[in-house]
């Protein structure tokens, strides 16, 4: 995965942060209604802008792995990380069903994450 014309968007003055999404993140989103999807792309620009978010738009997780929170009906999440240089890679989409979030949401998303790392 490159960061193709998402690196271009960087450079626009007062953007800290590169945002990459997995192909299943874009999928997912384009499944969500039309206010939820809203929402992700403001809380997006809100991160790309600020480089970090606070709750409760986000959440840190676990050892560099957060969660973006769109607290719509059903609740969702997308499981991001900080990458190399100014990247966030959003690497997995998921309909939020508990209150934990689930162990195989974790693992995949860890699984993508060292697939664009390595």
């Amino acid at each position: 995965m490159t960061l193709g014309k998402n690196k271009r968007s960087a450079y626009i003055e007062g953007v800290k942060k590169f945002y990459v999404e997995h192909p299943q993140v874009i999928d997912f989103m384009a499944t969500q209604a039309v206010a939820a999807r809203a929402i992700y792309r403001a809380i997006v620009e809100h991160l790309r802008v600020h480089g970090r978010l606070i709750e409760p738009d986000g959440k840190k997780i676990g050892d560099n792995l957060f969660e973006i929170r769109i607290t719509s009906r059903p609740p969702s999440r997308i499981i991001y990380c900080y990458a190399a240089g100014d990247s966030i890679f959003a690497a997995h989409a998921f309909t939020k069903k508990t209150q934990k979030t689930p162990l195989r949401e974790l693992a995949l998303a860890q699984k993508r994450i060292r697939n664009f790392t390595s």
